[in-house]
């Protein structure tokens, strides 16, 4: 969620940053992620760049589904107006939750839904971004109530289905390139109470009809089978969906790639220009602000992390994660992994190359350039260093030195295999490249190292659980 920061206080924390940056002045070559204008440096400009956009309600990055648990998302239906809904409603913590239920114009709930508590009239034919819309109230940034028009645009280029999610019954909306939302059939608050939950969703739209009484507010509702537009009177409490008219979301300044840009993102900024993490390549880690970029000297100029994802130095094992996925389990398996029906012969086509992607978890985590290494990458880490076994703070690993004469350690983590368990603590290395062998269902190429051995030809089941080492082109 976009946060909207009280106008004093941002004031202040410029005021702030500006003593701080009049007493240390960077201009450190640097990545893009963070250099605002793109003059090829990060400082205090670029600061008040990303809060003015914070202010003004830059938009969210677009997803065709949640890539994630942090709700709300903005969704890229493939809408021509290029209207973005979200993945829940107005106070639901999940697309499958019902959220709050809001008498239209009013922007909290209440224990009683009638004409004796409802005290608004004539606000406007639109209150769409207005201080009686509560998307934009309670979510702020480009988010808004939806209207009449982009109702009629979700259901004529979206397909409709009645389906059931993790249990709750809704709408599932499907979008010509694949995106998709559901709605949860949370019904309605009147003077009777709470009617129609699992059975009908009814939805606020911003505007009032032309025609009708003014104690009507235009809706959508969706049951089995059905969908449309209808009215409702504004004294009732329905469900609120917001959607984002931003057209274009610049990932940049998007620090943690969290999908917003908030104080976290203008701290994590400040930061890197204090500290200088992630602004320029090194052939040693310089200090213990990890990740850092180690140049190796590689004949593609890519650059290699210091450590692991989930690795907070690089001895560190980090984290294990099946191909494709983003976050660790208890178990490694086809019958946990998220991307097949529970088996390889049935995996869903997530692309041959997850680098980049949304199911590259060194992107997904770490953000900026860090992207998985792919297969070729890890042939060229390899033909063009030198590998010897080592051991960093009793750590047994690989280390890689180029021909500059810097180099990375790689520790041998153990790694979880189909079965949920473990082996070769401390003897094997494992590292998911971003490659799928597309020769086999199910199988990923990853590189494996033994004591005295290196090899990027092997291919693993792509629900094990293996290392991740980012890159950086």
């Amino acid at each position: 969620m976009l946060i909207i920061y009280n106008t004093i206080l941002m004031k202040k924390l410029f005021f702030t940053f500006a003593l701080t940056f009049m007493a240390f002045i960077a201009n450190a070559q640097s990545n893009s992620n963070g250099d605002m204008n793109n003059d090829g440096e990060k400082n205090i400009t670029d600061v008040i760049i990303l809060v003015d956009q914070i202010l003004n309600g830059a938009g969210s990055k677009a997803y065709l589904t949640c890539p994630d648990d942090h709700h709300p998302h903005m969704i890229d239906l493939g809408l021509p107006s290029g209207t973005k809904w979200a993945c829940c409603n107005v106070g639901a913590s999940k697309p499958t939750t019902y959220g709050g239920y809001y008498a239209w114009g009013e922007t909290k709930e209440k224990s009683i839904y009638d004409q004796s508590t409802y005290t608004l009239f004539d606000l406007g034919e639109d209150i769409a971004g207005t201080e009686y819309d509560v998307a934009h109230v309670k979510w702020g940034g480009s988010w808004v109530l939806p209207s009449e028009e982009q109702e009629f645009e979700l259901e004529n280029n979206c397909t409709y289905k009645w389906t059931t999610m993790n249990g709750v019954k809704g709408g599932k909306f499907t979008g010509e390139n694949g995106g998709s939302i559901f709605l949860p059939a949370a019904g309605r608050r009147d003077d009777s109470g709470l009617n129609d939950a699992g059975s009908i969703g009814y939805y606020w739209l911003s505007n009032q009809p032309d025609w009708g009484a003014p104690v009507l507010a235009s809706s959508f509702s969706f049951e089995s089978g059905v969908m449309g537009s209808a009215t409702g009177y504004c004294s009732d409490g329905q469900s609120v969906r917001p959607v984002s008219s931003a057209q274009s979301f610049d990932p940049n300044g998007d620090m943690n790639n969290d999908g917003e840009k908030n104080i976290t993102d203008v701290i994590l900024l400040v930061d890197e220009i204090l500290n200088g993490s992630g602004s320029q390549s090194d052939s040693t880690c310089p200090d213990y602000h990890h990740p850092h970029m180690i140049d190796l000297g590689l004949p593609s100029g890519t650059k290699w992390a210091c450590c692991n994802v989930g690795a907070d130095k690089p001895e560190a094992f980090g984290g294990h994660y099946a191909w494709g996925e983003t976050s660790e389990k208890p178990t490694y398996g086809w019958d946990t992994y998220i991307h097949s029906d529970g088996s390889p012969e049935s995996c869903h086509d997530i692309g041959s190359d997850i680098s980049g992607t949304e199911y590259d978890v060194a992107h997904v985590k770490w953000g900026g350039s860090w992207v998985m290494p792919s297969k070729m990458l890890m042939d060229e880490l390899i033909n063009h260093c030198t590998q010897e076994l080592a051991y960093m703070n009793g750590v047994a690993g690989r280390k890689f030195t180029g021909k500059n004469g810097a180099s990375i350690f790689m520790p041998a983590a153990e790694a979880g295999i189909a079965t949920g368990n473990t082996y070769d603590l401390n003897m094997t290395g494992y590292y998911w490249s971003s490659t799928l062998d597309t020769d086999f269902a199910g199988w990923a190429f990853y590189l494996e190292f033994y004591a005295n051995d290196i090899n990027t030809n092997y291919i693993g089941n792509i629900c094990s659980g293996l290392s991740v080492r980012p890159v950086s082109k």
